[in-house]
């Protein structure tokens, strides 16, 4: 029940020593520095940048989003301007509880995942972190000089046009 839960979520435990010693790719003790689980309750960084395809005026995270994330934990970096073409200033954002930044480098360091409309440019996967997680419209049949430089990255990619679209889940 839920303080079984309260419990356990004040119980710090150590790594019993050294785990998946020689495995490459695999989660451990090395993904956090502390007490198990710490990674997993440290804020999360979630990237938005200003989309840089011409004509593109959409925004990957709205204010009202942004502000439900933030109360959720998460820590929502948006670049300044971001928002400009879809009409939503910087001070909405900042209103929301996100940090308003003033240039891609700033937004993306730290970042463990980025929201985008349209799919990243070769140029925009060379600055994101190493291992990110993205979120986009990424059309990978489309853009595979892109798709071969985020796997190159170790990027997890959810690529939005793949998902189904039904009603009935």
């Amino acid at each position: 029940g839920a303080g079984a839960r309260s419990r356990l979520r004040n119980q710090t435990v150590g790594w019993p020593g050294p785990m998946n010693e020689g495995q490459e790719g695999t989660a451990g003790p090395d993904c956090c520095l502390g007490p198990l689980f710490a990674c997993l309750l440290a804020p999360v960084r979630l990237a938005v940048c200003t989309e840089t395809r011409p004509g593109e005026t959409r925004v990957a995270i709205v204010p009202d989003v942004a502000a439900r994330l933030a109360a959720s934990g998460i820590e929502v970096a948006v670049q300044a301007g971001a928002g400009t073409a879809a009409r939503f200033t910087d001070a909405a954002y900042e209103r929301a509880g996100a940090a308003v930044l003033p240039d891609a480098a700033a937004v993306l360091a730290g970042a463990a995942m980025v929201a985008r409309v349209q799919p990243p440019s070769p140029e925009e996967v060379d600055q994101l972190p190493e291992g990110v997680s993205v979120v986009s419209f990424l059309q990978p049949g489309e853009v595979p000089e892109v798709v071969q430089a985020l796997a190159a990255k170790r990027a997890t990619v959810y690529s939005l046009d793949l998902l189904p679209r039904i009603s009935r889940a």
